[in-house]
């Protein structure tokens, strides 16, 4: 498709701040966000920065593997195989797992366990019950749970959490794609605590704790981890796909689920979707529920395979929507309930790194050509650029009203995706009826229609009112 919005122009936009992260000018290869703060992972060092200041609140000189994150607790895979717990919110470390022997490729949180998986072909489950709680973001002592009125006893044996329903598994895993505001929050148990100098607390390794248990079975690195249906899944390059209990025992094993490596993975509800070396998409399902489980039962189910044009190089998904960036430098957006293609988006001179998803309808784009691109599936068109980056962009994150990119040229940068414009340009341009009747409103906007009031500030507010429902 065209790389045209409206009356064929393309909004250009241009980054609301710059933050050059480091002299040396090192390639941001890991980054996350949350509310106003940014936190960069490079094969030499971590840092949290504030975005709004640019001031950097914390550093550790150790190389960063992988970053992955919920809600206020930042996980960041170390390359010396550890992994670092991070709390977003006070801007400090907590905990490092120490287990894996060498880097870890994946990691899913759900309440106060944390499965990992590495390419030592294995995933850890990980307790941290004795020293985080889970609560409600506006909870507290006397907030409505119970959290703050009877601690629990740091000795007293682990338990493992129930885990949800199939139907409410939602967990973030492999990709981070949300800011965490109004979810859950993680606070440190008061009966824990670090030594007096907290920020040295990865010197004097205070608060290492050890795998509860050990998933092995593998015959290659374990590229993916996720929870499923209240069990662990896990996929690998030796081509198999594995199903755990919380126990560790391993449930069902499915060779050969592709035909060549398994390179990536996600989970959505009772749906995975793996990607592998052999030009495919594979979506499986596990069985209904109420299904009777038994040696012989086959949990989950291959139920669709999206073959493709070229080599599939990650997924990214929507409430409906499969969106999986090629080798063709396209973006190809399934519909992953009817398994039908939706459209190619087509654009991109080179590799495709990172994708946004705002909607089913609304994505952002970047990689190796250095241009940040926004995205209407039902047209295929582009309506924004965002231009300024001078290397390849790795990462794109979302936090309240702005993308934010880290790029190969060692700089951090902030975009505005509330362009009224811009939104204008899309919703006019997409040829249905609401569109149809905005055309007027446009004109208005852009001042064209002499007609029209353009002092009416009410009017101006409405148009951008509907527009923010409608996206």
């Amino acid at each position: 498709m065209a790389d045209e919005g409206l009356d064929g122009e393309v909004v250009n936009a241009k980054a609301t701040r710059v933050i050059e992260v480091d002299e040396s000018k090192m390639a941001i290869s890991n980054m996350v966000t949350w509310k106003d703060f940014v936190y960069v992972g490079t094969p030499k060092f971590f840092r949290a920065i504030e975005l709004s200041t640019s001031e950097v609140k914390f550093q550790i000189d150790t190389g960063v593997k992988g970053m992955f994150s919920k809600s206020n607790l930042l996980l960041g895979a170390l390359t010396d195989f550890q992994i670092l717990l991070f709390n977003m919110k006070t801007n400090l470390p907590m905990l490092l797992l120490n287990g894996h022997t060498n880097w870890v490729a994946s990691v899913v949180i759900h309440k106060q366990i944390i499965i990992s998986a590495s390419a030592d072909k294995t995933a850890i489950i990980w307790d941290i019950s004795d020293f985080y709680a889970p609560v409600a973001a506006n909870s507290g002592p006397g907030g409505g749970d119970d959290h703050g009125k009877k601690k629990k006893d740091k000795k007293s044996k682990s338990k493992i959490p129930s885990l949800p329903s199939a139907a409410t598994d939602t967990e973030t895993h492999s990709e981070f794609e949300t800011d965490g505001t109004g979810m859950t929050e993680y606070i440190m148990d008061s009966d824990f605590a670090l030594d007096d100098d907290v920020m040295k607390c990865l010197e004097v390794k205070s608060s290492f704790i050890g795998p509860l248990e050990t998933l092995e079975g593998h015959t290659d690195t374990v590229v993916m981890t996720g929870l499923i249906g209240g069990l662990i899944v896990t996929a690998s390059a030796d081509k198999t796909i594995r199903l755990w209990n919380m126990k560790g025992k391993c449930m069902q094993v499915i060779d050969n689920a592709h035909s060549d490596w398994i390179t990536q993975g996600k989970v959505q509800g009772i749906q995975l979707f793996t990607i592998g070396r052999d030009n495919v998409v594979k979506q499986w399902t596990l069985a209904e529920k109420g299904s009777t489980f038994s040696k012989k039962t086959i949990y989950l189910k291959h139920s669709h395979t999206y073959s493709c044009e070229a080599r599939p190089v990650r997924v990214f998904l929507s409430k409906s929507r499969l969106f999986v960036p090629m080798s063709d430098h396209a973006v190809y957006v399934y519909d992953h309930k009817s398994g039908k293609l939706v459209n190619k988006c087509v654009g991109h001179t080179d590799k495709i790194a990172s994708l946004v998803i705002g909607s089913d309808n609304i994505f952002w784009s970047a990689g190796s050509d250095k241009k940040i691109r926004k995205w209407a599936v039902e047209t295929g068109n582009v309506i924004c650029q965002y231009l300024g980056h001078t290397g390849a962009i790795n990462k794109l994150q979302m936090t309240g009203g702005n993308i934010v990119s880290g790029s190969d040229d060692g700089s951090i940068r902030v975009w505005s995706k509330r362009d009224v414009e811009d939104r204008l340009r899309w919703y006019s341009g997409t040829g249905g009826e609401k569109g149809k009747n905005l055309d007027k409103e446009l004109e208005w906007y852009k001042g064209k229609d002499k007609g029209a009031k353009k002092g009416d500030a009410g009017n101006k507010q409405g148009v951008a009112d509907e527009l923010a429902w409608y996206m």
